[in-house]
């Protein structure tokens, strides 16, 4: 989820600790019907499979674009770091960071 824009792993916050903030989960990224770009992004270079870490992944890339619109690959990589995909999509999310950032 994103606080405040910026990424945190949603089981490691308490919500005593974001009184007062703006929370954003995958769900709140979609509007008036029509998905993020991000989300779009991962759909078109088919960046998940068994759904495992997709939203994880879908937030951080959104706060990493918040932070660094174009970001680097390393950015990216940094950004993704706590992410675990069991499938092995990190060739596909990557694809699609480097499409949003051009």
């Amino acid at each position: 989820m994103l606080i405040d824009g910026k990424p945190v792993s949603s089981c490691l916050t308490l919500v005593s600790n974001i009184e007062d903030k703006q929370v954003t989960t995958v769900e709140g990224l979609a509007q008036d019907g029509e998905l993020d770009p991000v989300q779009q992004a991962f759909l078109k270079h088919q960046a998940f499979q068994c759904g495992f870490c997709t939203t994880g992944m879908i937030m951080a890339v959104k706060g990493l674009l918040n932070a660094y619109p174009h970001p680097s690959e390393e950015q990216a990589k940094d950004y993704l770091s706590g992410n675990l995909c069991r499938c092995g999509t990190y060739v596909e999310v990557l694809a699609a960071v480097k499409e949003l950032g051009e």
